[in-house]
């Protein structure tokens, strides 16, 4: 019901209306995180935050749709919070608005890298210092498909670098790294 007349509210009236229905509520019910994403382009910033924080999350994938509305803060400490491993979805859901410290510091925490998936999602919003790092911790014979399709966001340096590493008697493709390779590397 207050989802229908949200959007003829101001912000302070719906905080008024959730609170009194959060009221209504039977003791421990958690409130429906769903709910909020209907009603999250209608309330503060603020206020969003607190709500989110009442809430049961059990993935950060389900925080996605909220992303957009809750602050940077909120959103980097649940981050540091989730495990990547297990919700590497959710965090590449809600990276766009996750601040560049956040998401570097995530990513080194995983260094050297066993399992690259996923973490290609994660390439537009990482810093070239921190792709640089996932790069040089790679092993060019087992890691090269991931490191192609990392190309695009790494400096030629890195991959300069990578491929000095790949002994001469590799049997590897690196094809796909051609056009982002420098003239005398190629």
């Amino acid at each position: 019901q207050i989802q229908e007349v949200a959007p003829l509210l101001p912000p302070a009236d719906m905080e008024k209306l959730v609170e009194d229905s959060l009221e209504d509520q039977e003791a421990g019910e958690e409130l429906d995180l769903h709910a909020i994403i209907e009603l999250a382009p209608f309330l503060d910033e603020e206020y969003l935050d607190s709500l989110v924080k009442r809430a049961r999350v059990h993935s950060l994938k389900e925080l996605a749709g909220l992303a957009p509305f809750l602050s940077e803060e909120m959103l980097d400490g649940m981050v540091e919070k989730a495990d990547i491993k297990e919700d590497l979805a959710g965090v590449v859901g809600v990276a766009p608005f996750l601040s560049d410290k956040t998401l570097d510091k995530l990513v080194h925490k995983m260094l050297p890298l066993n399992d690259w998936k996923g973490l290609t999602g994660l390439a537009p919003f990482l810093s070239k210092k921190t792709l640089s790092a996932m790069v040089e911790s790679a092993d060019p014979q087992k890691d090269m498909a991931h490191i192609i399709s990392l190309a695009p966001f790494l400096e030629e340096e890195s991959l300069d670098k990578l491929l000095k590493k790949l002994p001469e008697d590799a049997d590897v493709n690196i094809s796909g790294l051609y056009p982002f390779l420098s003239r005398d590397t190629l």
